[in-house]
């Protein structure tokens, strides 16, 4: 291999490593959330979807009133690597 293909590939490699590295972070960041809203009594969590990319934090499903909604909110914005909250939530049974 030429120094140039050496360098080719320690950039891929390290492209890959930082791809898999906010993946993980990305999880962690959903698994906060989630438990966040599971453990709260206002939200009932068990109808929430939470995904997360680039720190950005999605919530979908359906919660029971305007207080839930904006607890759910309040508590994925809390948690520690969320840079913003996309909320798809719908107020209903």
């Amino acid at each position: 291999c030429s120094p140039a293909d050496q360098r080719e590939i320690r950039d891929e490699v390290g492209t890959t490593g930082a791809t898999a590295e906010a993946l993980l972070e990305d999880g962690a960041v959903t698994a906060a959330v989630k438990a966040k809203l599971l453990g709260d009594q206002t939200v009932s969590g068990m109808r929430i979807d939470v995904d997360t990319r680039d720190g950005v934090v999605t919530l979908t499903g359906t919660v029971a009133s305007a207080a839930a909604r904006a607890r759910a909110n309040e508590l994925a914005r809390s948690t520690e690597g969320v840079v913003r909250v996309e909320d798809n939530l719908i107020i209903g049974q």
